[in-house]
């Protein structure tokens, strides 16, 4: 779970592996916002997706099934108590990871 020290130097909260097609991830979420909105109960949020590399599907498919996932997720922090006024979404690449995933900041 977070600590207050990884809040301050800018570690994610929680990050989310998506090697395999369902992930579970609302438990450790829920979990690791709480934890940190009970200690910074005004702070942002940032969503960030990384993925290994660019996609290799046809772009419309794949911004379809990004923009997908993204709705999905920014859902679930709504439904935790997140304003969507207080979210914030980003999307990289980094190809020294294996398979996609999120990153959830608190600041």
């Amino acid at each position: 779970m977070p600590t207050a020290d990884a809040m301050a130097a800018g570690a994610p909260i929680v990050t989310i592996k998506f090697a395999r097609a369902h992930v579970s991830y609302d438990r450790v979420l829920y979990a690791a916002l709480s934890q940190a909105l009970a200690s910074q109960p005004h702070a942002r949020s940032t969503w960030s997706a990384w993925h290994p590399r660019a996609a290799t599907l046809p772009r419309s498919s794949s911004r379809r099934n990004s923009a997908s996932a993204t709705h999905r997720r920014l859902h679930s922090m709504t439904e935790m108590g997140v304003p969507a006024t207080r979210m914030d979404t980003s999307s990289s690449t980094d190809p020294a990871i294996a398979a996609s995933e999120v990153r959830v900041y608190v600041r």
